[in-house]
């Protein structure tokens, strides 16, 4: 996505499914620069992974998860779902269940 500006901003994020476990693989970039990356982190079915990469489980996650800030230094924000090499695995699956990026007000 594009940032309408470079600067601080807080991400958010849940991963995870409320009915199957999971191994999640996420990797969020600034303009195709990782700055922060969770490899083969496993959620419980009804769990979900923050931002620091902290598993809750589905009913305290909205009171109980972390979210992250990074300063870009570009306005293009992506995010890899999945794992970044073929794993010869038909199993593994990364469930994004929410995003949110702000920029603080000044």
């Amino acid at each position: 996505m594009i940032l309408p500006s470079t600067g601080s901003w807080t991400i958010s994020l849940a991963a995870g499914d409320a009915s199957y476990s999971q191994e999640q693989y996420i990797t969020l970039l600034d303009n195709g620069a990782a700055f922060a990356a969770y490899a083969g982190e496993n959620t419980a079915a009804g769990s979900f992974m923050d931002a620091t990469g902290e598993v809750y489980p589905a009913a305290g996650w909205s009171s109980s998860n972390t979210a992250i800030t990074h300063t870009f230094t570009s306005t293009t924000f992506s995010i890899q779902v999945g794992p970044t090499t073929a794993t010869g695995t038909g199993g593994l699956a990364t469930f994004l269940s929410f995003l949110q990026i702000s920029q603080p007000s000044p």
